[in-house]
């Protein structure tokens, strides 16, 4: 799948070698389906659209079935054939007989699974996008296209919960995946040094800044070291590694990546999330925790020397030319939180959301269904917003399934997280701090409308739900 997304990003579409990629990715899936959900994690951290969204076309028509889709139902196929074929019924835990069978990852074993209260509600939430589709689509004449696109975001993408408590069931499959995580953040500071020597981030394009200035780093991969700090923070606040000096220096650079990317909603979720998760540690971790932060100023330093010796050095540079303007930059970016009025994404969410408010009111409880769009107006902003692309994941859920869909969503993610409060440890702490953040950020963003922002949120979720499978660190 990398080889063929770099030759896609540096030739262009090669048909040969797209249909021999994801032939191969998803048979390797059927057959070791954990090896297919590892893939999908370093895959979407470093080439995040170019994964997730990349469609092909067949004549003038684009069929919106990516990369990921591919492996995702490679791993669906392959673990319905190990609950079918072996004849293995659920049983009342992820418990195997024998060590042989534990081998999950190397497909050939079966699965035993038995369904939680959450699980219901979660597919009671996929069972209502199926219907409010079908409506939408054949009773409301909504767009096709929008209502699909909403279907596989909510549902299919949805299913990554079930297929990461499936196939992550203990300690040593929870230390595989953040291995795989680890290292796809690790990738990502390729991308910071790409977008310091070159004054401007790679694939940034895709996300315009409101105000002046420039990114050195695309907000998905802010966001997915947004994610990435807070376990890497934990482990160094409870020494759980040789590799502290390691670990500082690769978060430090991390810290002026997620700076660099200027998204104002990654700090302040950053910040909240931080906040909680010294709320849960308590007295016995908190202080040991803040301790590690503030260790982060002298290696923040000295990164910052670094990058103003080799401007010095280098004055007709492009470092030259980023430590010059990123102060201003951020400087103004962080100022424009306090004033929210004058900022013009800011304008632009009081509008759609008010206009959102005015279609709601009509039908609170079911709301106005799927592939919709709402007519937002001022004296000079007119416009149709997509109903799923409001910036708020929330009130976009709210929108199109009403009360109804929101409460079940919500309340799915409150029986999972409520099993975070039962034990607090490294494996807690991390999993609350990750997934309090996505919560935050939901706020801002249409993270779930969007499947390279949601699909993190979703394997999170999933570990969370067999929390009490892994021992605690």
């Amino acid at each position: 799948m990398a080889l063929f997304i770099l030759v896609n990003l540096t030739y262009g579409f090669v048909w040969s070698l797209f249909i021999l990629a994801v032939a191969v990715g998803f048979l390797i899936a059927v057959y070791s389906p954990q090896s297919g959900l590892l893939a999908i994690i370093p895959l979407t951290m470093l080439f995040e659209r170019f994964f997730t969204l990349q469609s092909f076309y067949l004549g003038r028509v684009e069929y919106k079935i990516y990369p990921l889709d591919f492996i995702l139902a490679g791993i669906i196929l392959g673990i319905i054939f190990r609950i079918l074929f072996q004849k293995i019924n659920p049983a009342p835990s992820y418990a195997v007989s024998n060590s042989r069978q534990a081998r999950i990852s190397s497909g050939r074993c079966g699965i035993k699974f038995e369904l939680h209260k959450a699980d219901w509600i979660l597919i009671g939430f996929i069972i209502l996008n199926f219907i409010y589709f079908a409506f939408s689509v054949f009773i409301l004449k909504s767009d096709f296209a929008l209502s699909f696109s909403t279907l596989k975001n909510y549902a299919f993408y949805g299913l990554l919960y079930f297929i990461t408590a499936i196939l992550i069931k203990d300690q040593a499959d929870l230390k595989r995946i953040f291995r795989f995580f680890l290292a796809g953040a690790i990738g990502i500071i390729i991308f910071i040094f790409i977008g310091i020597f070159r004054g401007e981030g790679l694939w940034t394009e895709f996300t315009p800044l409101s105000t002046s200035g420039f990114r050195i780093l695309a907000f998905t991969h802010g966001l997915y070291l947004t994610l990435a700090l807070i376990p890497i923070l934990l482990i160094i606040a409870f020494k759980e590694s040789r590799f502290q000096k390691f670990l500082y220096l690769i978060s430090a650079v991390w810290i002026i990546g997620i700076v660099g990317s200027l998204m104002r909603h990654l700090w302040v979720s950053l910040f909240l999330a931080f906040i909680l998760v010294l709320f849960l540690a308590g007295k016995k971790y908190a202080g040991n925790i803040l301790k590690t932060a503030l260790n982060f100023v002298p290696v923040l330093l000295i990164a910052v020397l670094v990058i103003i010796y080799l401007s010095a050095i280098f004055p007709t540079s492009k470092i030259n030319y980023f430590a010059s303007g990123v102060a201003s930059v951020v400087t103004q970016r962080a100022q424009s939180i306090e004033s929210f009025n004058e900022d013009e994404s800011f304008f632009w969410r009081s509008i759609v959301w008010q206009s959102a408010y005015e279609e709601l009111k009509n039908n609170p409880f079911l709301g106005i269904g799927t592939g919709k769009t709402i007519y937002a107006e001022t004296e000079t902003y007119k416009d149709f917003i997509e109903a799923r692309n409001i910036h708020n994941s929330y009130l976009s859920i709210l929108l199109q399934f009403g009360l109804l869909g929101l409460l079940g969503f919500l309340y799915f993610v409150y029986l999972n997280v409520k099993n975070l409060l039962k034990n607090i440890n490294f494996t807690s702490l991390s999993l609350a701090g990750i997934i309090s953040l996505f919560l935050i950020a939901f706020l801002f963003q249409p993270y779930l409308e969007t499947n390279m922002l949601a699909i993190l949120f979703w394997i999170s979720l999933g570990l969370t739900r067999n929390l009490s499978k892994f021992k605690p660190i």
